[in-house]
């Protein structure tokens, strides 16, 4: 604890009447300061209560060191907005300077709207132009709420966050940040989410959109594979998987006396087989930086997909081309 006095002057004029005031009492006011080492610190001073003999307004002697709205010295305050603004979540700048959760949490939430709006309320537009965004939604609490995300994927910058995951949301986006600043976007990267690319083929159709590696892989192995394995399943009456996954390596045979059994087992598994190879050339698809040598190997890939036993677990082979290539592109 650091014990003090304050500076004083004259005392004040009354800003109601104009006369001077009188020193109508006083009290010990103490603030938190910055840690020294591991220790915490706090600073302690008098600090007296003025009055008006004239019309009995009253009011406390400022504190210029004192942050606005926290018992924390301006210090501490800086401190800590500078350690949220380098990356620190709040957890680790409570535990760095000796707070509470939830002051870090609102001197955090009064830097960002310091940042990013403009009154408190009206969010600024972007400073800088993006050739390339990225879209995506996110559960929210206990699941049935969400919220729909926006960034930069260039930069990794939030430029949009709202509740709901539907066209508005991109709706609002692009009225925040007006039909100019759309045109210098090329490409959105979304997650197969219909309402999402709809919305940017509806406003901004120049901008080309994509699809990301992991949702791609994520639906195909939930409507596809998903659903191949419950129809052999069912056709054949046993699991014909291992641990709920694909045999993902061949199996390496080192005695004769089980050539017959791995030939077998390759014979009844030759769909899944197949599909092991699509999700490797997939993966393979996403590592090219060229767009001839992805474009190969998707359709590669959709050659492999005209076997009758895949074909069969899509609607059409119109679909097949759609689901890997369609309106969207997949993203390099």
């Amino acid at each position: 604890m650091l014990h003090g006095e304050l500076e004083r002057g004259e005392v004040p004029f009354c800003p109601a009447c104009g006369q001077k005031m009188h020193i109508h009492g006083s009290r010990i006011t103490m603030l938190r300061h910055l840690r020294f080492g591991s220790r915490l610190s706090a600073v302690s001073f008098e600090k007296r209560r003025y009055r008006c003999p004239c019309c009995g307004h009253t009011e406390m002697e400022s504190v210029p060191f004192k942050a606005d709205d926290h018992n924390i010295t301006r210090e501490l305050f800086q401190f800590t907005r500078d350690l949220l603004a380098y990356g620190f979540t709040n957890k680790e700048v409570s535990e760095l300077t000796g707070l509470g959760k939830n002051t870090v949490k609102e001197i955090d939430l009064q830097r960002l709207k310091d940042k990013y709006t403009v009154d408190g309320k009206t969010l600024r537009k972007p400073e800088k132009q993006a050739r390339f965004l990225g879209v995506d939604e996110f559960k929210l609490h206990n699941g049935y709420k969400y919220a729909s995300l926006i960034i930069d994927m260039e930069s990794g910058h939030i430029l949009w966050l709202a509740h709901g995951k539907r066209k508005r949301t991109v709706y609002d986006f692009i009225d925040h940040v007006d039909e100019a600043w759309m045109d210098g976007v090329e490409a959105v990267a979304c997650d197969m989410n219909s309402d999402f690319q709809k919305a940017f083929e509806e406003r901004c159709p120049h901008i080309q959109p994509v699809f990301d590696y992991f949702h791609l892989v994520k639906n195909f192995n939930e409507k596809v594979v998903g659903a191949i394995r419950k129809d052999e399943e069912a056709a054949e009456g046993k699991v014909i998987s291992r641990g709920g996954e694909l045999f993902s390596q061949p199996v390496v045979v080192r005695k004769s006396g089980y050539v017959q059994r791995y030939e077998e087992l390759i014979r009844q598994n030759q769909l899944f087989f197949t599909l092991d190879i699509i999700k490797d050339k997939l993966a393979n698809a996403y590592k090219q930086t060229d767009e001839a040598a992805m474009a190969e190997e998707i359709s590669d890939i959709m050659d492999i997909c005209t076997v009758k036993s895949i074909v069969h677990h899509f609607s059409s082979l119109e679909h097949v081309i759609r689901y890997f290539c369609g309106d969207a592109m997949p993203l390099l």
